[in-house]
């Protein structure tokens, strides 16, 4: 079968891949091809992926529609895997995409429209619908607005929902693209540095929905070392306590494996602080929450009313 012959591109999509679920990486790759606009290019850079089903999936997506474009490197990160797709990307605006999330059918077009209105602007996200690991709803993430109040966020947190970005291709070599020797926050960094040179905005449009997964969890806060610094913590042998630190990462983790279904890892990360510092009341109330998290549905979104997706997502 002869790939669909591609328009000329008006945006570009990018998208890096590592060893990704295949039910995951289609759902993203179907809910770009099922966009209400055509006119697009999608660049896929597998980033070394060990897995035999992901470059056979992205083969089968490539030879099917010929607006998909996939390049394969060695495993390098995603910082540089990103740089790469961005580099090969044609259309002044840049349109992210993670592989295990997936985008509304308008979003490409909603954003777009607003982008053209706006030419003022250079990076734009939106709200998001957030989702357990198994796809189950959540709930939707808001997202500061307006420039002034992105700017205010970002001197504590990342305002923006990094697949959801759009961003110009100019503004994001100007600024020295997405840092390659940071692992973590890459785009926090980036859009940081953004900000200063261009206006932002979010859309309150949920055109996005992020995917928790116990993986990114893990990841993100660097979870075996922590676990690590806290047996040694407790094992100390003079009384001392977990530090506040090792707390706060850990039961970060806790919320985040929560958050995507794992609800029984949840529960070990808790166990295992409670066991290493059986007296300290956030523990305790993490705990709690966690429980009345899973007996109680209808709860849930009070239990977590500033719940926000972690910004950085690493291969």
């Amino acid at each position: 079968m002869q790939p669909k012959s591609p328009e000329v591109p008006t945006v570009s999509v990018v998208m890096a891949v590592y060893n990704e679920r295949p039910a995951f990486l289609r759902q993203a790759i179907d809910s770009i091809l099922a966009q209400t606009m055509s006119a697009f290019e999608f660049v896929i850079v597998d980033d070394g992926s060990t897995s035999e089903e992901v470059p056979t999936i992205l083969r089968e997506y490539a030879n099917r529609d010929a607006r998909i474009k996939v390049f394969r490197q060695p495993q390098s990160g995603l910082s540089v895997a990103l740089n790469e797709g961005i580099d090969r990307c044609s259309s002044e605006w840049v349109f992210r995409q993670d592989s295990d999330d997936w985008s509304e059918p308008n979003r490409l077009q909603v954003m777009l429209d607003h982008l053209r209105l706006n030419p003022e602007l250079g990076l734009l996200g939106s709200f998001a619908s957030m989702h357990q690991e198994d796809g189950g709803a959540l709930w939707i993430a808001k997202r500061p607005e307006e420039h002034a109040e992105i700017c205010e966020y970002l001197r504590t947190g990342n305002p923006f929902i990094h697949g959801s970005v759009a961003f110009k291709k100019g503004v994001f070599e100007q600024v020295g693209k997405y840092n390659s020797r940071i692992r973590y926050a890459q785009d926090y960094e980036l859009f940081v540095r953004m900000s200063r040179e261009v206006r932002t905005q979010n859309l309150s449009q949920p055109l996005y929905h992020f995917r928790y997964t116990a993986t990114a969890a893990e990841k993100a806060v660097m979870y075996t070392a922590i676990e690590q610094r806290i047996k040694v913590e407790s094992s100390a042998g003079d009384g001392t306590e977990c530090n506040e630190q090792s707390v706060a990462d850990l039961t970060r983790v806790g919320d985040r494996l929560l958050l995507a279904g794992s609800y029984a890892r949840c529960c070990r990360t808790y166990a295992k602080l409670l066991c290493a510092d059986p007296f300290n009341p956030r523990i305790w109330a993490k705990a709690l929450r966690a429980l009345s998290f899973v007996c109680l549905p209808r709860l849930r979104r009070h239990l977590f009313p500033d719940t926000l997706p972690l910004g950085c997502r690493e291969n």
